[in-house]
């Protein structure tokens, strides 16, 4: 499967899609992903968020080129293929979503140790964290674009239909068009998601959020106590915000 269309026709994000399901275009095509900085990444399957069987692994770079790995037609793709030296690889950042379950997966049935991930979740939570609010819901890839005021996944409706009715659709083969659109869309529109968190993450928070994010992956981290200075800190900024806009409407002469 390769497919085009313009970057924002017909409600897509995407330029382009590849399907990626020999080892010769794997390797080719890792060569070239592993030049990128930034890529978008997730993974379906059967339940793959609840820690089930995976079957594709969906990357998108900054240019918003797609390429569907099939690992269920040919788990080499992950060997052979050079798929797992991409996942494992430090030099480019991954954007993901929720990352937990499909980490904890890919490592247990692939042996695949994911590295370097902005989780998506992880920064929302970090702007809630600013605000001194911990916010422990997990919103839904819909809910997140929505939240982020980004378009909606034209595709995502009848998805969810299908997997209602048949929660193999990720599974089934050969991808339908509908299914390689859907993921591309995803991993496509949680670069742009990553691009406005970025801006709203103050400096001082990073390290909470670099901290959350590398809990995702199953690393044992400091995040809780970040978390609790983070809190603290949240509560010290505003209290410090709310003096100055007081000082600034009631000077210290004020009525004399």
């Amino acid at each position: 499967m390769a497919s085009n269309s313009a970057a924002t026709g017909g409600g897509k994000l995407y330029r382009s899609i590849t399907l990626v399901d020999e080892t010769s275009l794997s390797v080719r095509v890792v060569d070239k992903l592993l030049e990128s900085k930034m890529l978008g990444l997730d993974a379906e399957g059967l339940a793959a968020r609840s820690r089930g069987r995976i079957s594709m692994v969906t990357l998108a770079t900054l240019w918003r080129h797609v390429y569907i790995f099939d690992v269920k037609e040919s788990e080499a793709l992950f060997e052979e293929g050079n798929l797992k030296i991409l996942l494992e690889s430090a030099k480019m950042l991954k954007v993901v979503h929720d990352f937990r379950n499909i980490a904890e997966t890919f490592y247990n049935t692939f042996g695949v140790k994911v590295r370097k991930v902005f989780d998506t979740h992880s920064a929302y939570q970090t702007i809630a964290i600013q605000r001194g609010v911990m916010e422990s819901r997990v919103l839904g890839m819909d809910e997140l674009f929505a939240l982020y005021e980004k378009p909606p996944n034209p595709d995502s409706t009848y998805i969810k239909c299908w997997l209602n009715k048949d929660p193999t659709c990720f599974v089934i083969r050969p991808i339908s068009t509908c299914v390689a659109c859907y993921t591309g869309f995803n991993v496509c529109c949680l670069l742009s998601v990553c691009e406005d968190q970025v801006r709203r993450i103050r400096a001082k928070y990073w390290p909470l959020l670099a901290a959350l994010s590398d809990d995702q992956l199953g690393n044992r981290t400091n995040s809780r106590q970040l978390v609790q200075q983070a809190l603290h800190q949240a509560t010290r900024d505003r209290e410090q915000d709310l003096k100055c806009r007081l000082d600034e409407s009631f000077p210290h002469n004020y009525g004399v």
